[in-house]
């Protein structure tokens, strides 16, 4: 069962609200254009972080692309 994330200290809720900005730009990105035209260094630069944070995160591009289906089916399963 997921935790609210009000209960989450506040440096684990700025790591979630990362998150959801680079899956909600990248989408944006990849809906605005064709996904192999979108670079990474376009998605983190658009929401102000390093490809460092990026790969804390996630392992490719293909990965933030998927991610909304992941969360989808692991909440399926919960």
């Amino acid at each position: 069962m997921q935790r609210d994330p009000k209960e989450l200290p506040l440096r684990e809720r700025k790591k979630l609200r990362t998150r959801q900005a680079l899956v909600d730009t990248a989408l944006e990105l990849f809906t605005a254009r064709d996904f192999a035209a979108v670079t990474l260094d376009e998605i983190v630069e658009a929401v102000e972080v390093s490809k460092r944070t990026f790969f804390r995160m996630f392992t490719s591009k293909e990965d933030v692309a998927l991610a909304p289906e992941k969360e989808l089916w692991a909440a399926y399963l919960e």
